[in-house]
């Protein structure tokens, strides 16, 4: 065919078509419209496919077209089917766009509502709103990279200085990356190759932060007088100086416990805290603390905050003793930062001042702290005979807490 006698092609009643060769003809339509088609066969079966209208595709571009469609039926390709697959991908290259990181993470969110507390909630909502939505929250999920989600963790830990954040930061990131996993909205998590802790180092035992002079141990005194919190975290604060005690088994501490015939706490291994897992070949089945007369002071003054719950120093909340978190945060509200004290340093002071103050034994005082020295050692120093020489152990500590703060 030539152009002349393409245009000069009148509509009929019927689509009718005009070959022009090797498969490549014309369709004219009742309307007038002129589209054409490429006519093959492929694995025994007959098929057509589309190339265009006319004139938008030319004569030449028409041929062209054709060239290139008989090449790959010629080398086992199906050009249709190889259409139906580039349309296929364009679309799921659309869909990519559509579920960027922002989208899926809200998704996720309103998907968890309802199924964890309202707190862990909303500060998986601001953690994607603060830090995360920020770096990555426009870009499609599926491009996202691991280098890319280390970068952003890596700036909340070292820009931000917020390591904690980072750690938890991660962790609702990795979340997101499940969950559009189990929806097949992406085909691979990348979070599984980020290694956090390469990111962000694991903090040191910080939770031992101590006080380590005269001075200190002063000024922690003297905040004590001057707290004008809640009395019953200030009597256990107390308390906690005086027996060494770990913050989970103070807290858990019930009146039933108290021998007031023998001025001792029997504490069950099974109150949290006392560990009753490490060494119970050599552990008694409670611990045994001799109070010192400081101490039994403090436990007279707990009676008047006695309440129906069985806690010697009850929370707020009904049934509840006081969170360590209430603990951590009269000592901030004191003064002292996290990396200068924390509630457990309370029993390294009593090692390091005992130790290098005291005449006692240095067992003994391991044993006063419930560490675990060895079998037969542990036994002897965890006895009752030794409960009177650990007695006079803590009588010692809380006569030179009296002479500090004085």
């Amino acid at each position: 065919m030539t152009v002349k006698q393409i245009d000069a092609l009148k509509p009929k009643e019927r689509s009718y078509r005009v070959a022009d060769g090797g498969g490549l003809y014309l369709v004219v339509n009742p309307t007038g419209s002129k589209k054409w088609y490429f006519r093959y066969r492929f694995d025994g079966k007959q098929k057509s496919m589309a190339l265009g209208g006319y004139p938008d595709i030319s004569l030449a571009r028409a041929r062209e077209l054709l060239l290139e469609a008989r090449s790959k039926v010629a080398n086992g390709m199906d050009p249709l089917q190889e259409r139906k697959e580039r349309k296929r991908e364009r679309e799921e290259e659309k869909q990519k766009k559509h579920h960027t990181f922002e989208k899926v993470a809200a998704d996720y969110v309103d998907s968890i509502e309802g199924t964890v507390s309202l707190r862990h909630w909303q500060r998986t909502r601001s953690t994607l709103r603060m830090y995360i939505n920020p770096a990555i929250g426009q870009k499609p999920i599926e491009e996202i990279t691991a280098r890319e989600i280390e970068r952003v963790i890596a700036s909340i830990n070292i820009d931000e200085g917020k390591p904690q954040t980072a750690r938890k930061a991660f962790g609702v990131v990795r979340n997101v990356f499940r969950y559009a996993r189990s929806r097949l909205i992406i085909e691979n998590n990348v979070t599984t190759g980020v290694k956090i802790g390469d990111i962000v180092p694991k903090p040191t035992e910080s939770h031992r932060a101590r006080l380590t002079t005269k001075a200190d141990v002063k000024r922690l005194l003297t905040a004590f007088d001057t707290f004008d919190g809640y009395p019953v975290t200030k009597l256990a604060l107390k308390f906690g100086l005086l027996t060494s005690l770990r913050s989970a088994a103070l807290r858990h501490l019930t009146w039933e416990m108290f021998d007031n015939g023998r001025n001792v706490l029997v504490i069950p291994r099974s109150t949290p805290g006392m560990k009753r897992e490490i060494g119970s070949e050599d552990r008694d089945e409670n611990f045994t603390l001799p109070l010192s007369i400081q101490a039994l002071t403090l436990l007279d003054e707990a009676e008047a905050y006695r309440t129906r719950d069985p806690y010697i120093f009850p929370g707020a909340r009904a049934g509840r003793p006081l969170s360590e978190n209430t603990l951590l945060i009269a000592l901030r509200t004191m003064g002292f930062e996290k990396g200068e004290l924390t509630f457990h340093g309370f029993r390294g002071m009593l090692s390091t001042f005992a130790n290098n103050l005291s005449p006692f034994n240095p067992m003994l005082i391991e044993s006063q702290l419930d560490h675990r020295i060895g079998g037969d050692v542990m036994r002897a120093y965890n006895g009752a005979g030794y409960t009177e020489k650990r007695r006079e152990l803590v009588q010692w500590w809380a006569d030179w807490l009296d002479e500090v703060g004085s």
